[in-house]
């Protein structure tokens, strides 16, 4: 789930929303729901992993479930056929079953979205993406949605139908739909609908356009064109912090640099090593977390600041593609806690290799977490406020054991000669 950024809800006066408006003054045309009909609203971030799959897997089956055939439409900016990049608003246009997809983070969908919140009262803790407006219900995140919107569709077209959700403004974007370029009402066909629900129907394979309509015009968004700049402005809270703890590790990684150089063993650093079975605990609860959620595919819950969801749903939450990263630090923590105590309780030598190991992981386990923080802001675009946790915690156990590993160290190196 990501959560929308009140930076992003600015209210700009749009020239778009001022022909919207425009529009409905001109033409006051009340749009209901036909006869049979259910019209529902998703609001959706292109960067969001949890809406992609909700718009590639999940919703599919349910469009094949309730319309025997569909048609694509959009309004403002036509799709890019070169590219592939959808517009902001598009609309599918079932038989039964009418979905409007908003990007918010375009201006229009920014300006629509501004209205639900306000119309519906959402609050702060619930502006999140994907979000779905189903006559006055609000379906919120990548599992509600699924699970609810089949139920909630039965239930209105037993009543009859349901129009578009009350939001200013949207009657006169509906109105004036545009339909796709080389779709039609014979292209969105689908097969028949299976009397026995949603749930048994194979998902369709993404969310294009039914054969005969363009197969460039997708509903998946290319981020990989974007510039450094753009890819932190994408959560320009979340990433600058990211950004400022970056740049607290290599001051980190080039002070326990310094100290090993030095040779400075009885330090406050070291009794700070007292404090490592602490942060040791605290970040396998973490990395445990984290794996739970690459794992199992769940929502993060991410708090206020970051998107977790983004992260966790990128190619670079596992290794190689099958081995979880929070796995990683899963499986390292209990390795440093045994380091640890062995420092402590093991004779002299053993000690020593101990103090030197419990350094040497929590070394690599602070690159690695450099490389894992760079990809945050400057290639994913979302920042996972786990993940900052994660790297906060096994840097400080690398600055609170280089006094002991270099000590130890030097006592080896002593004993040699």
């Amino acid at each position: 789930m990501m959560t929308y950024r009140s930076s992003r809800l600015q209210r700009q006066r749009s020239p778009l929303l001022f022909l919207v408006l425009l529009l409905s003054l001109i033409r006051p045309i009340a749009v209901g729901a036909q006869s049979n009909t259910v019209q529902v609203v998703l609001f959706y971030s292109p960067y969001c992993g949890h809406c992609q799959q909700l718009i590639a897997e999940d919703i599919p089956p349910i469009v094949q479930a309730y319309n025997s055939n569909y048609s694509w439409s959009y309004f403002g900016d036509p799709p890019d056929e070169e590219t592939g990049a959808p517009p902001a608003l598009a609309a599918l246009e079932g038989n039964v079953l009418q979905i409007l997809y908003v990007d918010i983070t375009s201006e229009a969908g920014n300006q629509l979205y501004l209205a639900a919140v306000e119309r519906f009262q959402i609050p702060v803790e619930q502006q999140v993406v994907p979000t779905m407006l189903v006559g006055e219900e609000l379906l919120i995140g990548g599992s509600d949605i699924p699970d609810r919107l089949p139920g909630l569709v039965d239930s209105w077209l037993a009543e009859g139908g349901l129009g578009w959700p009350d939001l200013p403004g949207l009657t006169a974007i509906v109105t004036a739909l545009v339909p796709f370029p080389n779709d039609s009402q014979d292209a969105g066909r689908s097969p028949t609908p299976n009397p026995d629900g949603p749930e048994e129907l194979t998902p369709d394979q993404g969310f294009n356009p039914a054969p005969g309509s363009n197969p460039n015009l997708s509903l998946e968004f290319d981020s990989s064109n974007l510039t450094t700049l753009e890819r932190i402005q994408l959560d320009p809270v979340g990433n600058t912090l990211a950004v400022v703890v970056l740049i607290g590790m290599f001051f980190a990684l080039a002070g326990a640099s310094a100290r090993w150089r030095l040779g400075r063993g009885q330090t406050r650093l070291r009794r700070l090593s007292a404090w490592i079975p602490a942060l040791i605990l605290v970040g396998a609860a973490v990395a445990g977390y984290l794996t739970f959620v690459e794992a199992s595919g769940a929502e993060a819950v991410c708090g206020p600041v970051g998107d977790c969801n983004s992260v966790q749903s990128s190619a670079y939450a596992m290794l190689f593609g099958v081995i979880p990263v929070g796995l990683v630090g899963l499986a390292a923590y209990p390795g440093m806690l045994v380091a640890w105590l062995a420092a402590r309780a093991a004779s002299a030598r053993i000690a020593d290799y101990a103090s030197i190991t419990l350094f040497g992981m929590a070394l690599f386990g602070t690159l690695f977490s450099i490389y894992l923080t760079f990809l945050e802001p400057f290639v994913i675009g979302a920042t996972c406020m786990w993940c900052l946790s994660s790297a906060v915690i096994i840097t400080l156990i690398m600055l609170f054991s280089v006094d002991q590993g270099q000590a130890a160290m030097a006592r080896l190196r002593s004993d040699a000669l």
